[in-house]
């Protein structure tokens, strides 16, 4: 449990990392959204800005804003210039 812990917790702190910069969130239900990182807490509740939420056979809608609870979300598409490679060395040197 520890193990899990510490791994949501440098997934938070990476994600913390690239607030006001574009990520694509794909929900559980096949949702996708693009938009704006504005905040994320640290139960991986993610805010974000300027949104397009995409669903398969349906109108893209645009929304100002939008939060999505930490456990709706499959996974999370970073931006290509986020080095993953130092950052988790950055944070396992913490532990």
């Amino acid at each position: 449990r520890h193990f899990i812990l510490k791994i949501f917790m440098k997934l938070y702190m990476i994600i913390k990392k690239i607030v006001d910069e574009p990520i694509t969130l794909e929900l559980k239900n096949g949702m996708i959204i693009h938009g704006v990182l504005q905040n994320v807490d640290k139960c991986l509740n993610i805010f974000l800005k300027n949104a397009k939420r995409s669903v398969i056979n349906s109108n893209t809608i645009f929304l100002k804003g939008i939060a999505i609870r930490g456990n709706n979300i499959r996974y999370i598409i970073l931006p290509n210039w986020l080095n993953l490679d130092s950052l988790l060395y950055e944070f396992s040197e913490k532990d």
